[in-house]
């Protein structure tokens, strides 16, 4: 019902493994490893395979291994077949890393952006079918955003400090330069030639499993909340528990999985394609809880007070509050029906608003204004002082964004760097896809003899002797 199909899942590991070989022909040719031409003709046998990779039932590193390509065995020499393997895995996780935590900043800016549209809807808290409390809507959504705020930090130093590149063990560490440049490349943290392979994945897929299961028992007691707060009926179904029942099954699909170096390189395999499934599902999953979000706007109203009914004597109030200090009589009366036309809408009384509130509704309705009307509605008021709390609430949700915002500026800044198209004009590697013409800058010759020098600009040149 919720997960990826079997396209999505094709297409993202043909994405990774593209990415890989991309990267790996970058590497090869900025240390002249590779001639131009050696370039064009690994791009053209990849042409081939690009079309089965999709199309064909067995998976692209499948199709890949057993294809006759000399460039991947050149890569599988030197790295070894579990090496290499391992090197894709890790990529493969990154990637699915990379994407989770960009789900979840969808997720938490969808969460942060509701709070301020029911910021002054009542919420109540229910235990065993019975209202135990009441809070504020806002409160809870922004609680459950910081959650996903903390689990977007958490994944981002889960791939910094276990998903380094595999070298090859046998070769002198001078002689890594190779390795580096790939890692760069792909955006590995490190090359770390003491790591084995599957001990890095089996410790990230345990700790994926633990943020997974926290984030979605917290998603899942708040969407029981909100059930509890909606506006349907008693015998339909919420949208919100179908989709946390089956997260949970596919987290459980993860635990599940264990990873053994005595195991066939095939099973390697399989449990990869098994992590793509199940990692492509449960973002959908949250994807799918970002789209229901809506939901949350058809909540019931717990407010007691009947600001219409009250509405022509308050205004009055306010109005003589404001003139009282200085005020004009139609800018007083001005401000005192925009003032109570807004609790009427929000369903709120006075003394629940705070200042940065009212600053938004008339110019007279300041902080220094605010004490003379504060009690208006006290009796009424539904929460136990409701003005320290909507100020909590509206101080962390701006916290949050801003740090929402600088993650996104972050990503954007990596995504930036990695892009050697934009990045770096003197690249002379163009990717894979048959869609992109390949063009190659021929390298500056000259018929005097003379001996080839790599200049700091990454050009040869030739130098008399």
């Amino acid at each position: 019902m919720f997960e990826a199909s079997a396209e999505e899942q094709k297409r993202f590991d043909y994405r990774t493994i593209q990415a890989f070989l991309n990267g790996a022909i970058t590497a090869f040719s900025q240390l002249d490893l590779i001639s131009p031409k050696e370039i064009e003709e690994i791009k053209l046998s990849y042409r081939t395979l690009a079309t089965h990779m999709m199309t064909d039932q067995t998976t692209p590193w499948n199709i890949l291994r057993d294809s006759d390509s000399e460039f991947f065995m050149m890569l599988r020499l030197r790295y070894g077949e579990k090496g290499l393997h391992g090197n894709i895995f890790r990529l493969t996780l990154q990637r699915l890393i990379n994407k989770t935590a960009a789900t979840l900043q969808q997720l938490t800016m969808e969460l942060l952006t509701k709070s301020q549209i029911v910021f002054n809807r009542p919420m109540g808290i229910f235990v065993a079918e019975k209202c135990e409390k009441k809070t504020l809507y806002s409160g809870v959504l922004v609680e459950v955003a910081a959650h996903l705020l903390k689990c977007q930090t958490d994944l981002k130093e889960l791939k910094s400090h276990q998903l380094s590149f595999l070298p090859n063990a046998m070769i002198n560490p001078n002689d890594l330069f190779i390795d580096r440049t790939l890692a760069t490349i792909l955006d590995f943290p490190a090359i770390d030639d003491r790591s084995l392979p599957l001990v890095a994945e089996k410790h990230t897929i345990r700790l994926l499993c633990t943020y997974f299961q926290n984030t979605i028992d917290i998603i899942d007691t708040a969407c029981q909340q909100i059930a509890h707060n909606t506006i349907q009926s008693q015998t339909e179904d919420h949208p919100f528990a179908a989709i946390c029942e089956w997260m949970k099954g596919e987290t459980f699909k993860l635990q599940m999985i264990f990873l053994s170096t005595s195991q066939k390189l095939s099973q390697w395999e399989s449990y990869r394609v098994t992590i793509i499934s199940c990692l492509l599902g449960l973002n959908k999953g949250l994807m799918m809880l970002k789209e229901e979000s809506h939901k949350i706007i058809e909540t019931r109203h717990l407010a007691s007070i009947d600001m219409k009914t009250m509405s022509p004597l308050l205004e009055r109030q306010v109005a003589s509050s404001l003139i009282d200090i200085g005020a004009d009589f139609q800018s007083a009366v001005t401000a005192g029906k925009t003032l109570i036309q807004y609790c009427i809408d929000q369903k709120v009384t006075p003394n629940e608003l705070i200042s940065e509130e009212l600053a938004k509704l008339h110019p007279l309705l300041t902080k220094k204004t605010l004490q003379n009307y504060q009690d208006l509605g006290t009796d009424k008021a539904l929460l136990k002082e409701p003005r320290q709390l909507k100020k909590s609430i509206l101080e962390k949700s701006e916290s949050l964004m801003r740090d929402l915002k600088m993650a996104i500026i972050s990503i954007i800044s990596v995504l930036l760097v990695g892009c050697g198209v934009k990045t770096n004009p003197q690249s002379q590697t163009s990717e894979l896809r048959p869609s992109i013409p390949y063009q190659i800058k021929p390298a500056q010759t000259s018929d005097r003899q003379g001996v080839k020098i790599k200049h700091s600009d990454g050009n040869l040149k030739k130098e008399n002797k």
